[in-house]
């Protein structure tokens, strides 16, 4: 199953942004113990950290867990707290602009937009949760406990390090307190392709997809249909991804490839262009399928120079 290890491996340290508190700390250097947070090293890396306060709608600091999502303007996740008494942080974040999306179960949804665009400086962010279907939802799973992640973490850990059957037990205990989490369900299914039980991995994925709407598992099965050659599968798998997250860049490239293969140029050239807009450098693949179906449209002069 060599086509999907590489993929599926980096997705899955992606989820652990996810699933992780502490991914905002993991992902990008935070000043060094001797040097005073706020000091030139900031300034240096660029960076900033975002405190998110969070009170009920009787103006009181929530007292329940939250789960704060920090996402980047194109809907890359960028880290993910759980809330205690009413705070969460997020260090070392790149300067820029984001989106906050916390969930709390019982109330609705909230969202908010910021701007880093200081080094070094700690830039508070106020928001305020009204009370809705939100978090308790049937179809919005849980928090994951602090245990649950620490376990998904030492398993993710284990799979970077090609240490198979140690991540299978640390997903298979969070797997017990957390049955059918999408965030277990996913990771167990990158496990499956790296071991190439393909039919489990399908398992485990469409489960979360199905009940959760799971962008990373979507976009996981619309490859694994892709490569099988099940195009009207792959097709509804990643338009199911592109409709919960419109920006997710890896299932517009492979809706290229899906439509390309389909002999929809124009339809390819269209998911492309977009994959390439939203992910950047990291799209980079979505180009030669956009040569391609500009090559097929008659288009060769810029086929050559994509």
């Amino acid at each position: 199953m060599k086509p999907f290890r590489s993929v599926f491996l980096l997705a899955a340290i992606q989820v652990a942004c996810l699933i992780t508190p502490s991914c905002a700390v993991a992902q990008r250097p935070g000043p060094t113990p001797q040097t005073p947070h706020g000091s030139q090293s900031d300034a240096t890396i660029g960076t900033a950290d975002l405190v998110v306060t969070i009170q009920d709608d009787k103006n009181s600091d929530l007292s329940q867990s939250a789960k704060v999502t920090l996402r980047s303007q194109n809907g890359d996740p960028r880290g993910v707290a759980m809330s205690e008494k009413g705070r969460a942080r997020f260090r070392s974040i790149p300067l820029g602009e984001y989106e906050v999306q916390v969930e709390v179960p019982g109330y609705a949804t909230t969202r908010a937009n910021v701007s880093l665009a200081r080094p070094g400086e700690s830039h508070n962010l106020d928001l305020t949760v009204l009370p809705g279907s939100g978090s308790g939802d049937a179809n919005t799973p849980r928090p994951l406990s602090l245990k649950e992640q620490k376990e998904l973490t030492a398993g993710l850990r284990a799979l970077q390090a090609q240490k198979l059957e140690e991540a299978r037990k640390h997903f298979l205990i969070a797997a017990k307190t957390a049955p059918n989490h999408p965030d277990v369900d996913y990771l167990l299914g990158v496990l499956a392709t790296m071991t190439g039980d393909m039919e489990a991995a399908k398992q485990y994925l469409e489960n979360a997809a199905t009940r959760y709407q799971h962008v990373l598992s979507l976009t996981a099965l619309g490859e694994i249909y892709l490569t099988e050659g099940n195009l009207t599968m792959a097709q509804q798998r990643l338009e199911a991804a592109l409709k919960s997250a419109p920006n997710t860049w890896r299932a517009d490239q492979l809706l290229a490839a899906v439509a390309l293969k389909q002999g929809s140029y124009s339809v390819a050239i269209e998911h492309a262009e977009h994959a390439l807009q939203m992910g950047k450098t990291e799209a980079k693949g979505a180009r030669l399928t956009l040569a391609d179906a500009l090559y097929a449209t008659g288009d060769h002069q810029r086929s050559v120079q994509v």
